[in-house]
C-alpha cells in the first residue's frame, strides 16, 4: 500500500534536523549520537546516530539497530549529483563496522522520495532508487500520513511505525547479507 510522507518541517541545518527527528524517537528508540566505525576499506567514518529498538521481543533479529544518515543539501531540487552522493554514502555505511554494533541497516532522514514524490504513488525516479536501495539495506526514516513516524525499506514496506509497532521487522531479517542472495 502506498505510504504517503508528510512533508520534513523546514530546518536550517542537519543539527537541527537531527535534534527534532532524534527527540521524537526516544520513546521507542534508544539513540547514540556520532558513532564512530571503520569501512571495510579501511577509512574511518562517522554516521548521525544509531537506534536501537527499546522492545526487541517482537523483531526477527533480536540485536536490531539502524544507522541514521541526516542529510538537508537534496531537500528542494532535483540535483542527481547531490541525491546520487547521499545515496551512495548510505550504501558505503551498509560496509561499514560501527563501534558496538557491527554492520547495520541505514536509514535516510529526511525521506528519500518525499522531496521528489509527485504524491499519486506511481514509481518515479526516486521510488526506483528506494527499491534498489532495498537491496542494499538502505532505507527510510520518515513520517507517513498513516503511520506517523515510520522506518521503510524498499519505498513500501513498513518494518516499524509509531502507530502499529513493528510491523515487517517480525518477518524480514536486515542484518546485511553477503553473497549470493
Amino acid at each position: 500500500m502506498f505510504k504517503r510522507r508528510l512533508p520534513t518541517p523546514a530546518h536550517k541545518t542537519e543539527k537541527e534536523l537531527s535534534a527534532w527527528a532524534l527527540g521524537e524517537l526516544a520513546q521507542w528508540f534508544t539513540i547514540a549520537r556520532e558513532v564512530p566505525g571503520r569501512h571495510c576499506g579501511g577509512r574511518a567514518v562517522r554516521i548521525d546516530a544509531v537506534l536501537c529498538p527499546r522492545d526487541r521481543d517482537l523483531w526477527r533479529d533480536p540485536d536490531i539497530a539502524f544507522g541514521v544518515e541526516f542529510k538537508l543539501a537534496c531537500r528542494h531540487s532535483w540535483d542527481t549529483r547531490e541525491y546520487t552522493a547521499w545515496a551512495a554514502q548510505m550504501v558505503d555505511y551498509t560496509h561499514v563496522d560501527w563501534a558496538g554494533y557491527g554492520r547495520l541497516p541505514i536509514l535516510a532522514c529526511p525521506s528519500l522520495v518525499e522531496p521528489f514524490s509527485n504524491g499519486e504513488g506511481g514509481i518515479g525516479r526516486a521510488e526506483l532508487l528506494a527499491h534498489l536501495l532495498g537491496q542494499f539495506r538502505v532505507g527510510e526514516l520518515t513520517r507517513t500520513a498513516q503511520e506517523g513516524w515510520s522506518i521503510l525499506m524498499h519505498d513500501r514496506h513498513v518494518m516499524w511505525s509509531q502507530a502499529r509497532g513493528v510491523r515487517e521487522g517480525q518477518r524480514w531479517g536486515l542484518r546485511p547479507p553477503v553473497g549470493n542472495r
